[in-house]
């Protein structure tokens, strides 16, 4: 049934509806690695959150935001590195042609196509001063970026792809030194609707950042991450036998209900973290950083992929690898068309219809997932169109929806 709708470069098999380009390129960690987490720093709280009410009963949702802890921070990703670009196959007359639409001016154009490096395997990178990088405009930024990553899919792995409204920026912006601040100013560039701010250079703004302190701080705040914590809240109105349905409890997590049936007795308002009520992967991973991974390399990293193949892994169950996360998905969702239930899959999907991210629907519009490899990105609970922002880079983001084969 998903065979014919996306066809991906890199496969691991036909018709993976579910696989980004790069996957089938990642090394699957061991489970044993796997299984160490590190909770993040304390969240800071925001002010009390509302009450959703449905299927799923009344849950309370409270904003807050996690920031990675300075000891989860090595050195190897605050270090100033090369800055690569693929190009994927373009030749270099239609890539001049590609930097000549962008409004790159004659002569960075020469610069850039003396840059070209071959590498053993025949792909073509563009390794760029980081002076140059800088030099753009917001205008020839933004539309090179988004050019780049239609040309090629591997550079969302490369660019840092931070999205913020104004406000957003602005509390972020006074959080960082005053001479950092300065630099990342000068790599901004505004989204398609120029409603956003876009900054996708975290590699070359580290060259401008001489203290290590400094480069230290941008990352934390780059990497400070909204997420939601969710109370189930129970009363004697509340119906125990249509939150077991809803939750599934009934076959997982039976062990539960004795204590919801007698929360509903008790006089008052009462509620219970809603992690008591999700799967056992989800209570260990929620709102911590893969620390075990910060040792190898990127390809080590675990990802939304993982995190939607091993939703619902019971505690006795093996972790599926990252290597099989995307087969594991095909071969046992389909789509469908319908309002989403607790454990459906949200994938996002760009303009060549490829698979760039997913999520875990919850409840109302909060999803669970990790946004992208990255090792200093949590686990975290987030509403769904907020998500789904974050990843509109160059196009509109397409949505499919799909459910587990066997429900």
């Amino acid at each position: 049934m998903l065979g014919a709708l996306l066809l991906v470069p890199g496969a691991v098999s036909v018709g993976l509806w579910i696989l980004p380009y790069p996957i089938s390129r990642r090394l699957a960690p061991t489970a044993a690695a796997l299984s160490k987490t590190e909770t993040a720093a304390a969240p800071a709280p925001a002010p009390a959150g509302d009450a959703r009410v449905g299927p799923w009963g009344s849950l309370s949702v409270t904003p807050v935001t996690i920031q990675p802890p300075i000891r989860l921070i090595p050195p190897v990703l605050y270090q100033p590195k090369p800055i690569q670009w693929q190009i994927g196959p373009a030749d270099e007359t239609s890539f001049r042609q590609l930097l000549t639409d962008a409004g790159v001016a004659a002569l960075t154009q020469d610069v850039i196509i003396n840059s070209l490096v071959k590498r053993d395997d025949g792909s073509v990178v563009l390794i760029v001063e980081p002076a140059l990088v800088r030099s753009f405009t917001p205008e020839v930024r933004g539309r090179l970026y988004r050019a780049l990553l239609q040309l090629d899919p591997r550079n969302r792995v490369f660019f840092g792809n931070k999205r913020w409204s104004p406000d957003q920026w602005a509390e972020l912006r006074s959080t960082l030194p005053p001479n950092v601040q300065d630099v990342v100013d000068s790599f901004l560039f505004p989204s398609t609707t120029n409603t956003d701010i876009l900054f996708w250079d975290t590699a070359a703004a580290l060259h401008f950042i001489p203290s290590e302190i400094d480069r230290i701080a941008l990352l934390r705040s780059l990497n400070l991450q909204r997420t939601l914590l969710l109370n189930l809240n129970i009363d004697s109105h509340t119906n125990v036998t249509d939150l077991v349905e809803y939750w599934h409890l009934s076959t997982n997590r039976r062990q539960f209900i004795p204590m919801l049936e007698s929360l509903a007795q008790l006089d008052g308002a009462n509620s219970i973290d809603a992690l008591y009520l999700l799967p056992a992967f989800v209570r260990d991973y929620a709102y911590t950083y893969p620390v075990s991974t910060l040792v190898g390399s990127a390809a080590d990293t675990v990802d939304c992929f993982w995190t939607c193949a091993n939703f619902d892994r019971k505690a006795n169950q093996p972790l599926i690898p990252s290597k099989e996360a995307a087969k594991y998905l095909t071969s046992n969702y389909v789509t469908y068309v319908g309002r989403p239930e607790f454990g459906d899959i949200i994938v996002l999907r760009d303009a060549q219809e490829n698979a760039i991210h997913v999520a875990v629907h919850i409840a109302d519009n909060i999803v669970f997932t990790k946004n992208g490899q990255h090792p200093l990105m949590p686990w975290v609970f987030m509403e769904r169109d907020e998500m789904i922002r974050i990843y509109e880079l160059a196009d509109p983001t397409k949505t499919l929806w799909v459910r587990r084969a066997t429900d």
